[in-house]
């Protein structure tokens, strides 16, 4: 590393300059903002945050560095920013704000970047870089003491009255880094022969037996030794690599918690990766069996492992739930009760009973139970959904308002998987066609059935279930979600989620909630509706068991409700 020095102002409230060596990286920043917010405190925190990361995951450019020292600001907060990168003789630099940056060359200065922007170009040995602020350039620096830190200390003793964002970092590049060159020996070496001359020796006489088993015995104690020392070697190297591991992983355990809270998804990138090197890097050193075996290196790397998986459901916001709450119970209403199709809308829910042929209103607010309707045709593999005083009911017989049969069945349909209503439209899920039938709302009822989807190559075999919340989101038994928005279909990625979604069984969301809710196996897993991995809960799978696949969400209560049979259970949302 270049020889260099650091100058800074003092921090007053409200204001903050620093100059700081990350890694690979000099850092120069100056911030500025609310006097409770900005202070030397908060500057402390967050230079150790911006070295944590760099030290987890370095950043590819001195751009990249000023974006995540932008990126864990608050947008109050006013921040002029250098980065710079010495690599070699190749020096990059980046630009964002009232900074500067010059170059002192056989005696003549050079203005490298004066404006925001980046750039990049060779350095020579006994060149002098000089990274600050606008005001550390207008009030300290100066040609004649530009090289001497005595003088530039002494004056900005100077200016230590004035509360101005003085902050610099000056290198000296005394030589320039080169990979080592090969050498050739000064000198040949010479083969000479060797002639063994005739020499005639008498045989020597046979070993007595004495002689020989001490021989035997002299050998089996020497085997031993090597053996013993072999193994010691082996024990003493496999100590030391489980030492290196454990250490390694505890160093990236705590880069980890210093991004936590101020990039929980970045934090969550390092322990997953901190993981996979723990374990792979057990595997060579121990065996693919090590995590059965039980040395004490062995106890040690288990130990780790579980701070790595505690802290990582930390960053990944993975609540374990030890209870449901039982939230109502329909075989008061009707005996032998089975839910199996539901919907939720302003606080309340409908549910579908396919033993009684029933349908029922809960209201989230005031658990409220009551009967809505009911029809023998309801027995039927029902689908129900809702909006205002409206319920719709799909059955093999047709789609019913309450009793009345709105919809007849249409020779198009092939294997119905789930009702929904929309903006006064209703839509089926056809997975044996691979379609969404629309059936647009009209002032006299419903028009003629017509594909949502314009355009074929889809493929709905394994879809389960579906949510509309203005786009239709489609979900597959294999953990894949489609969008489509107006017929057509749209990118849609699942990111951040550590173990993808295996065993989805329905999806929810609506217009009224901000996320999309899964039900994957025993967990519900949260997405932003860009796909973005938010949190996820873990059921508890040895109390009770949902035979009922569907899911529900009240964001306006924080609460999500799930149905087995005739219950209703519900957690809240953290």
């Amino acid at each position: 590393m270049p020889g260099h020095f650091l100058l800074c102002s003092k921090a007053s409230d409200g204001k903050y300059c620093q100059a700081v060596v990350c890694g690979p990286y000099y850092l120069v920043l100056s911030l500025e903002g609310p006097e409770d917010i900005i202070n030397l405190k908060f500057g402390h925190d967050l230079t150790a945050k911006i070295q944590g990361s760099v030290d987890s995951l370095p950043p590819e450019t001195p751009m990249d560095l000023i974006n995540l020292v932008k990126d864990s600001l608050q947008t109050e907060t006013k921040a002029d920013l250098l980065a710079a990168k010495l690599d070699g003789d190749q020096l990059s630099l980046a630009i964002d704000g009232q900074v500067r940056a010059k170059l002192l060359r056989e005696e003549k200065i050079i203005s490298l970047l004066g404006q925001n922007g980046v750039i990049s170009g060779p350095v020579k040995p006994e060149d002098y870089l000089f990274f600050g602020t606008n005001s550390f350039f207008e009030e300290i620096f100066a040609s004649e003491i530009a090289t001497s830190q005595e003088a530039l200390s002494l004056k900005m003793e100077e200016r230590a009255d004035k509360t101005l964002p003085l902050a610099s970092l000056i290198l000296h590049v005394d030589h320039i880094d080169q990979s080592p060159t090969a050498v050739t020996p000064p000198f040949a070496i010479r083969h000479s022969s060797f002639v063994t001359p005739n020499i005639h020796l008498r045989p020597p006489p046979a070993p007595s037996r004495k002689t020989l088993y001490a021989a035997l015995l002299i050998l089996v104690f020497l085997i031993s030794l090597v053996a013993f020392q072999l193994r010691s070697r082996n024990l003493e190297t496999r100590t030391n690599n489980a030492i290196t591991i454990e250490n390694q992983a505890r160093e990236q355990i705590d880069a980890a918690k210093k991004l936590a809270g101020l990039n929980d998804n970045l934090a969550r990138d390092a322990l997953i990766q901190a993981k996979k090197d723990l374990l792979a890097k057990a595997e060579n050193t121990f065996g693919k069996d090590w995590p059965s075996q039980t040395s004490g290196e062995i106890k040690k790397l288990k130990n780790v492992l579980g701070e790595l998986d505690n802290q990582l459901a930390i960053v990944s916001h993975a609540y374990p739930l030890e209870n449901l709450e039982s939230f109502s119970d329909f075989s008061l209403l009707r005996p032998e009760a089975n839910i199996t199709s539901a919907s939720i809308n302003s606080n309340q829910i409908v549910v579908a009973d396919s033993n009684n042929g029933a349908i029922y209103s809960l209201g989230t607010k005031t658990k409220t139970a009551a009967i809505v309707g009911g029809l023998t045709d309801f027995k039927q593999n029902p689908q129900v959904d809702f909006a205002g005083q409206n319920y719709y009911v799909f059955t093999p017989t047709g789609i019913y308002s309450e009793k009345k049969l709105l919809i007849k069945p249409s020779e198009k349909w092939g294997q119905i998987k789930g009702l929904k209503t929309f903006g006064g439209n209703l839509y089926l899920l056809d997975t044996a066609n691979s379609q969404i039938w629309k059936y647009q709302g009209t002032d006299l009822g419903f028009g003629e059935i017509a594909p949502y989807l314009k355009a074929g190559g889809v493929d709905f075999s394994k879809v389960i279930s579906f949510a509309i919340d203005g786009s239709i989101f489609v979900l597959s038994g294999s953990g894949n979600i489609a969008k489509f928005s107006g017929g057509n279909s749209e990118d849609f990625t699942v990111s951040g989620l550590e173990t993808p979604l295996s065993s989805p069984t329905s999806i929810f969301t609506s217009d009224e909630t901000k996320n999309i809710y899964i039900l994957d196996a025993n967990r519900v897993v949260i997405l932003d509706k860009k796909g973005i991995y938010q949190a996820q809960y873990l059921l508890p799978t040895n109390r009770f068991s949902l035979t009922t696949n569907c899911l529900l969400a009240d964001e306006s209560l924080k609460k999500v409700f799930l149905f087995s049979a005739s219950k209703v259970y519900s957690f809240d949302l953290k």
